[in-house]
């Protein structure tokens, strides 16, 4: 369905072999599924569902219809055909504005830019993940042997973590309960938990434990935040060298550009806009009303060309 399945990512799993998957798709979140012979087609992602509009996101119905079968997924549901191994292929990573959250699968910057070279796709994105999931992702297809012609980085928002619970209440110290008082309700929204995306109801215990660990994150400081999205852009850095991959960025967000500019010691290609856009440049919604749609896909691919050297790779 487009979330990370943590039992088949290093070292959150107990997957010693194999690359990473997504969860498979179910009729609650993803409406009508079909099984085809090497993966799945269904209808919608949770933020394009009819359930899940509102009125500060309507939905696009202008370019794309309710009953329309936009997502096609391979067996491990990344959005793209068959990976092998062996496939001379651009690999494509970040998260929803990635995987292509609202658009159909020839939509996609991912799509474009394999298209545009003639290169297989591997699109390793996944909704609402932050800077950490997409090293572990990256590192865990590089030990697989999945060792693409280019890696093209569209990095997620640098505030997005991957928060660790604690699995018994009885491991919280008297001291972390005093700070962080996991009993007070808290409405600010942390873009992802592990192992679990979403923890059942009713469960007072999984409720405390989110509360703290959202807490936790949010009391770092601004300075810690951007610290550990460099070390995670410098795993994958490290990662591209040692396999001689050519790595080029963009930056969902100015401010982590403006940090890498300010930071970054390595001659990586990055684009200087951000999500592949200008002052002067329009920009479009995907189906769901809040993702950027093909026009804006086509400009992400479009700077991502401007870096690739086919002779060069």
């Amino acid at each position: 369905m487009g979330n990370i399945n943590y039992n088949f990512l290093r070292p959150l799993g107990n997957a010693k072999r194999g690359i990473p998957q997504l969860m498979q798709p179910y009729s609650s979140f993803n409406g009508v599924i079909q099984k085809l012979p090497r993966g799945y087609k269904f209808q919608y992602m949770p933020s394009d569902h009819p359930d899940y509009e509102t009125s500060e996101s309507p939905r696009n119905l202008n370019d794309y219809t309710d009953e329309e079968m936009m997502y096609s997924v391979n067996k491990q549901g990344w959005r793209c055909g068959d990976m092998i191994a062996t496939d001379d292929a651009v690999m494509t990573a970040g998260c929803s504005h990635t995987y292509g959250v609202g658009i159909r699968n020839d939509e996609t910057w991912s799509f474009k830019l394999a298209k545009n070279f003639g290169l297989e796709q591997w699109n390793v994105g996944v909704g609402g993940i932050g800077p950490d999931v997409v090293a572990l992702i990256v590192k865990q297809f590089f030990e697989e042997g999945y060792i693409p012609k280019v890696l093209c980085v569209l990095w997620p928002p640098h505030t997005r973590r991957l928060l660790m619970l604690d699995p018994r209440e009885a491991d919280i110290t008297k001291k972390e309960q005093f700070m962080l008082d996991g009993n007070t309700d808290f409405g600010h929204p942390v873009w992802q938990w592990s192992p679990n995306m979403a923890l059942p109801e009713g469960n007072v215990h999984d409720r405390h434990a989110i509360q703290r660990a959202s807490k936790a994150h949010l009391l770092k400081s601004i300075a810690q935040g951007y610290h550990e999205f460099w070390q995670a852009r410098e795993l994958v850095i490290a990662l591209c060298k040692a396999h001689d991959v050519p790595l080029i960025e963009q930056f969902s967000t100015a401010d982590a550009r403006d940090y890498i500019a300010r930071t970054c010691t390595h001659n990586i290609p990055t684009s200087p806009s951000v999500m592949g856009f200008t002052e002067d440049c329009d920009w479009d919604l995907a189906r769901d009303g809040m993702h950027y749609g093909p026009v804006a896909n086509r400009h992400v691919a479009k700077e991502f060309s401007r870096y690739i050297n086919l002779d060069q790779l």
